[in-house]
Order: structure tokens, then sequence, then C-alpha cells
């Protein structure tokens, strides 16, 4: 889309881009393209919004995260054969392809050869596995001929802290291991081959750079396109860009981290906030002796919406909208639009600095209560509860877990909590309605229903 998160107020995982967004795959397919997407993670299946424009968008997955489990992802090797079988379709046609690989993800588990020969670093295994598999896409597109004239982007969309921090994965932070990310171009005869591109940029130029290349019309975008910077070999130095994690706000109810970057500085807003030259490291802390920097990048900051003015929003829009006025009785009913709940800018939420070693505990309760040790799982959520009493995620499993086990009161108080803190979670009102009912509560659990509605 060549959009911030920000502006497209799609901040997590598992919310919809709106019908009528403009995409590369929208504005190609009016100009004739045919339009490929394979996909290979459940996080972008069409339930998302991201077909649009998208003639063919394969999503469906192969592979659970453990056996018998529901196949949540598909590995390189089907994403490849299944895009070069969309292409052998396509013929001669002007084709986008957009092929999504997951792979390097949480639990890291490469295939033979690269499992054994990278034993001792499985992440690395995952991408040279994955990276062998894009070696066989062009390989075989370039042999069927549709490489002479074909633009290719590589991008990443983050990277793994591997502890660094002491973030095991992605998602809470916006520290560099997770936010600096390949990108590059290929085109043949009119792109300079090797060169390198000094200073600031981001994802959301790829679809103004990619439209600028392709000469087509672009749409408004937060990115510039970096045609004149890859002939220049540099970026403008004037940058600044945007940076924020609500990962650890909405799973967690930490506070958000927000941020922004220049060539020499990285602010992040957050309870204790932090300033880094971040080329040089993000272990020395120069807010308190820089105020200056800091006034100037939190002044800047301010020209981005915080996610809590989208949400308000989006309940502004449910609140006047006259087809949902019998809902509204009912939610009035429940207590459930007296506020917001908890509100990312609210004072006492729990710096995510100090609250990390909780991502790993949580994971560490999923696994166990996957594997079967359901009490073990469940004694690591009372105990993060304990410390994180506002930790939406912990009250989910937890409040599941009770359910499991026949405690529908336990459960019933944990997604009650849960909806406390954010009422507009559908799986919580889902979760109580399923409670109510098992209890024989029929008219609050068909209430709790038309509220997940």
């Amino acid at each position: 889309t060549g959009r911030l998160p920000s502006t497209l107020n799609l901040r997590v995982n598992d919310l919809q881009l709106q019908k009528g967004t403009p995409t590369l795959a929208s504005v190609l397919k009016t100009m004739g393209y045919r339009t490929i997407a394979v996909v290979s993670s459940q996080i972008i299946d069409r339930s998302h919004g991201l077909t649009q424009g998208f003639e063919v968008y394969d999503d469906i997955m192969k592979v659970g995260p453990m056996a018998g489990s529901p196949p949540v992802e598909k590995l390189a090797e089907d994403a490849t054969a299944k895009a070069l079988a969309e292409m052998k379709k396509a013929g001669r046609a002007p084709f986008f392809l957009w092929v999504h690989y997951y792979d390097p993800h949480y639990a890291y588990r490469a295939p033979e050869p690269f499992g054994q020969k990278y034993s001792r670093s499985p992440y690395d295994g995952e991408i040279a596995y994955m990276d062998s598999q894009i070696g066989v896409l062009l390989s075989e597109l370039g042999k069927a001929g549709m490489m002479e004239n074909t633009l290719v982007v590589v991008a990443g969309d983050h990277g793994e802290a591997l502890s660094e921090f002491g973030e095991s994965q992605h998602g809470v932070f916006i520290y560099e291991p997770v936010m600096r990310v390949p990108l590059m171009f290929k085109w043949k005869g009119h792109l300079p081959r090797g060169k390198r591109v000094e200073g600031l940029c981001g994802l959301t130029d790829l679809a103004p750079t990619v439209c600028e290349l392709m000469g087509i019309p672009g749409w408004k975008m937060d990115g510039k396109s970096l045609v004149g910077s890859i002939e220049k070999g540099s970026v403008e130095p004037g940058r600044d860009l945007y940076i924020e994690s609500y990962h650890g706000y909405f799973a967690y109810g930490w506070a958000p981290l927000r941020g922004i970057m220049t060539g020499i500085y990285k602010y992040i807003q957050a309870p204790r906030p932090e300033l880094y030259e971040w080329k040089v490291t993000e272990k020395n802390n120069l807010a308190g002796s820089n105020p200056a920097k800091m006034k100037e990048l939190s002044g800047i900051l301010k020209n981005y919406p915080e996610a809590d003015q989208g949400e308000k929003a989006l309940i502004d829009k449910l609140l006047t909208d006259p087809s949902n006025e019998e809902s509204l009785k009912q939610l009035v009913s429940l207590g459930y639009l007296s506020g917001l709940g908890q509100s990312p800018g609210q004072k006492g939420l729990l710096d995510p600095k100090d609250a990390i070693s909780f991502d790993d505990q949580m994971s560490k309760a999923k696994d166990m209560m996957e594997t079967g040790k359901m009490q073990e799982g469940m004694d690591i959520l009372l105990q993060i509860l304990k410390v994180n009493p506002t930790n939406n995620s912990a009250l989910s499993l937890l409040g599941s877990a009770y359910m499991q086990a026949g405690d529908l009161e336990k459960a019933r108080v944990c997604f009650e909590e849960e909806l406390k803190l954010k009422p507009q979670l559908e799986k919580a009102h889902l979760n109580l309605g399923t409670v109510f009912e098992k209890q024989g509560k029929i008219e609050l659990a068909v209430r709790e229903y038309k509220a997940a509605i």
C-alpha cells in the first residue's frame, strides 16, 4: 500500500485492510497485468483483506506447529512450487507475482540438509532453506523466459531479536535487530548492479519506488520513491522515519512504544524514554543527557496518530450507525460501552523493558499447555497475572484452560476481566458466551454472541 500501519490503523495481526485501499496489485490489475499471490502464513490469509487486486490468492496452508494440529503455514518449497505452477498458467501476459515465505519464524525447524548443517544456529538454517527456494523460483522463471524484463524486489518484514535486549523473537521492541530488514531491487538493464544505497528508508518506500521504476501512476502514500537515491547511491540525509510497536499493549497491556529515527538518532517514547545514536549502540540511553534532541524528536512524533485515536473513531462509528441500535442496547446493558477500558496513554502501564521476561514465559506456558502439561502452563500464567494483571493474552489462555477443565466460574472471571480491559475483543465475548451457554444461562450467552458479532 505504501502506507504506514498508523495511517491504515492496522497496528497488529488479525486486522483487516479496508476495502478500496489502493495497492500495487489493484493498480496493476487495472493495467492488464496478471496478478498472483502465494502466501505462506495464516496471518495474511484472505480473511485479512489482502486479496484486493489479485486474480489468484493462494492461502492454502499445509503445515501445523506440531503433529496433529491444524495447518497454519506452508513450507518454502510448497510456496515455490505453487508460484511456478500459477505462472505456467499465466502464459506470456505481463505479470505481478507476490511470493511470501514464512519459514524463518519460531519454531526453527529447517528441512534437511539445512537442519543438520545449521544445527548450532537453527534460525540461520531456516533462512538458508528459504534462500535456496528463492533461488529455485528465480532460476525456473529464468528458464521459462520470464526474467528478461522483470523487476525483482526482495523485502523482509522484520528481523529476529534472538534474545538480544531480552526479546527472544520479535514484536515487542523496536531496536535494530528487529527493525533492520533486507530490501533489494534487481532489473536487468534498468538498475545498476551491486550498488549499496546508504541512508534511512522504510518498507513504505517499496510501492512508490516500483511505481516510478515502471512508469505507472501512484496514489497518496506515506513512503517516497527511492529511484533518485539508487542513482545517487544515498538516501536524502534529512529524512525522519516513524517507528512503533503496539504488540505489547494489545497482547499484554504494556505501554506501547512509538518513536522517530533520523540518520543519527533513535527516540523511543516509553514510560522511561530512550534516545540512542543507533548506529553506534542501543545500550547507552542518552535521554537524560540530550534534552534538546529529545524535545525535537518528541515534537516530530506528534505528527503521527496514536492507536486509541483509531479505536475511538471505530467506536464512534459503531455508536452513530442506526443499524446497530438493537446490538447497542445489549452492549449498554452489559456495561461494555461505558468506555474503552484500558487506554494506551494511561499512566501506570508496565514499561516493556521491565516486562519483557513475561513474553518468554507466555510462550513457555502456551507450549506446555499444547503438549498436555496443562497445570504447569496454568501455574505460569497465574504467576504472570500476579505482576501483570492487565495481560489480555494470559487472561485469555487461562480462561480457555479453565473452560477446558470444566471450571466454568473461573473461566467466566478471566473473560470478564479481559473485557473490562478491552471491550472490543470479539474472541473474549465469544468465549464468555460459550461459558454462559455451558452454564445454561442462555440469555446471557445470546447477548455475548451478539456483542461478538
